[in-house]
């Protein structure tokens, strides 16, 4: 019995790997994040005369979230064998969605405008960078803190 329980666990963990208990506040941080360096980057790439978005900052707000649940779904769907292997492959694949989803949202959105898609390729590289390591900087500082009430 208990090795058929330990197959099932081990089959649910692959099916569904991005799920957890706190997947909500995980999304909203992941959000919040993608808002805030999207804006940011390219507000500085506008400051630089370097531009790859032609749009307003509501836009920017819709594709943040568009993006956002777009990678949830795309990591929740894929077997966490495959999850690996896009971590491996230094964010290759985050960038590959990042790409296709602003596109995608391009294409449904007739008032956000991608200048050219060779920008739209560095943008997601610096993109996914600074995320990342906001991401583990944010993950570093939660889990640092000591839980408040217990005296060592």
């Amino acid at each position: 019995m208990k090795l058929q329980l330990k197959n099932t666990k081990k089959i649910l963990l692959t099916l569904t790997f991005y799920f957890h208990k706190n997947v909500y506040i995980h999304l909203m941080l992941l959000f919040f994040i993608n808002v805030f360096i999207l804006i940011g980057l390219t507000g500085l790439l506008e400051a630089l005369d370097q531009h790859v978005f032609s749009s307003d900052i509501i836009l920017f707000i819709g594709l943040s979230l568009f993006l956002t649940v777009t990678e949830h779904l795309v990591k929740s769907s894929v077997s966490s064998q495959i999850y690996q292997l896009m971590m491996r492959s230094f964010g290759m694949g985050t960038v590959i969605i990042f790409i296709v989803t602003t596109m995608v949202y391009e294409s449904l959105i007739s008032d956000f405008i991608i200048t050219s898609v060779e920008p739209l390729i560095g943008f997601s590289f610096i993109f996914i960078f600074l995320r990342f390591y906001m991401r583990q900087f944010i993950v570093f500082r939660m889990s640092s803190k000591k839980p408040r009430g217990i005296k060592r």
